[in-house]
């Protein structure tokens, strides 16, 4: 499994650090100016352009104004906080440990079977099993449910299908943005009506009657905990920002961001540490260490001081790349500078996290994977500002804790 998204070899470097891609847009290539575009500084918006390719244009990733981004994201920023993270660690946990039950069971079903007719023994189907156990995760910390994905028939092979289906409608999207105006129109109750007879979406139809239930009577099933939904439903947000479509795209982005993203990082770390048997020697002495007994798992904060597990994950990040593309900023009020060239106000400047992950001058041979890089406390250090796939600044990922 090579580095998912490298930068594109078809432009030269003798092209120059800054580009126009298109006749709107600029690109940048230059690792240093990465904390000028992403930034918590001063006012960004984003590309209208960029933002119409998705068919979730109320959700808080595409919303184009600053000032409204800011109103949306306050709302669901505590939510996403690391405290809340840490009061779901018992839960998170559960849906783990039923994800290694299954797996086991089907292990010792199979092999039963393998040696009945002469057979080759298990294969896990690895990206889809982690695509289901990500989507578990996000939806019951998101929605208060599981809604059923870590059982999924064949490991969700149908749902993953259809789901990058939908995944590749976004390029002709940007061509053609009035297909997700259209999709927009539809009714929520139209479209449980229409995957009535979908097996593998029984547990979307089952979230959209939920979020139906709470955005009407602000309730959830009698949840005893607070979900995205209801922290809208309670919020101060103005009427129009409680409506049906809205609350519909909140519930694309964070199924789609948090578990295709995870689902990608998680996929690459396993493929690069069981094709190299120093490293995950390494990384099994080190969890051992704090977890002798594998029927006692260590908790979060446990693992979170393990360096190398640490050091792992961060270089996963890394050549991931989940995102491929760049997000266009926009400064609107004000013209920007990059070196000698002015960037004049309402012009979208873009730049891919893929480019600095593949800078040779901050991570030397930016192909390999290299946890070691990440073990020097010095070099961590400069290394961490470069780590960007979460992005930076107002609009980075909310789930990034």
């Amino acid at each position: 499994m090579p580095m998912l998204f490298a930068p594109d070899p078809k432009i030269p470097k003798s092209a120059g650090p800054i580009i126009r891609i298109n006749p709107r847009e600029l690109h940048i290539s230059d690792s240093s100016f990465f904390e000028t575009v992403y930034t918590h500084k001063g006012r960004w918006d984003k590309s209208p352009v960029w933002c119409a390719q998705f068919g979730i244009r109320e959700a808080e990733v595409v919303t184009v104004e600053h000032d409204l981004h800011r109103m949306r994201r306050g709302v669901l920023a505590p939510y996403f906080s690391k405290q809340k993270v840490m009061a779901m660690e018992d839960r998170i946990r559960d849906l783990i440990e039923g994800f290694c039950d299954r797996v086991e069971r089907e292990q010792r079903e199979n092999e039963k079977n393998a040696d009945a007719n002469e057979q080759e023994g298990y294969r896990l189907p690895i990206r889809l099993a982690i695509n289901c156990l990500t989507l578990a995760i996000v939806m019951d910390f998101c929605f208060g449910k599981d809604y059923g994905f870590v059982e999924l028939e064949d490991w969700g092979r149908e749902w993953y299908k259809l789901n990058a289906e939908g995944i590749n409608v976004v390029h002709w999207s940007r061509l053609f943005p009035f297909w997700n105006k259209i999709e927009n129109m539809i009714p929520t109750w139209v479209i449980i009506w229409q995957l009535k007879g979908a097996k593998a979406l029984t547990g979307i139809r089952d979230l959209l009657k939920d979020m139906r239930e709470v955005r009407v009577n602000k309730e959830q099933n009698n949840l005893e905990r607070d979900t995205v939904y209801t922290v809208l439903r309670s919020s101060s947000l103005p009427k129009r920002e409680i409506s049906d479509i809205r609350f519909r795209n909140v519930s694309g982005q964070l199924i789609t961001a948090g578990s295709d993203t995870s689902t990608n990082t998680l996929h690459g770390i396993i493929w690069y540490i069981l094709r190299d048997k120093k490293i995950l020697g390494r990384l099994r002495a080190e969890i051992a260490a704090v977890q002798p007994d594998p029927q006692q798992p260590a908790s979060l904060r446990q693992l979170e001081q393990l360096p190398y597990l640490t050091a792992c994950i961060a270089e996963g990040l890394r050549l991931s790349n989940s995102v491929a593309q760049a997000s266009p900023r926009v400064a609107p009020d004000r013209s920007t500078w990059y070196q000698n060239w002015e960037i004049p106000a309402g012009t979208p400047v873009g730049m891919t996290s893929s480019d600095v992950h593949c800078d040779e001058a901050i991570f030397p041979e930016p192909e390999k994977f290299d946890p070691e890089r990440w073990m020097d406390r010095e070099s961590k250090s400069k290394l961490d500002r470069f780590l960007v796939p979460f992005s930076k600044g107002t609009r980075m990922c909310l789930g990034i804790k």
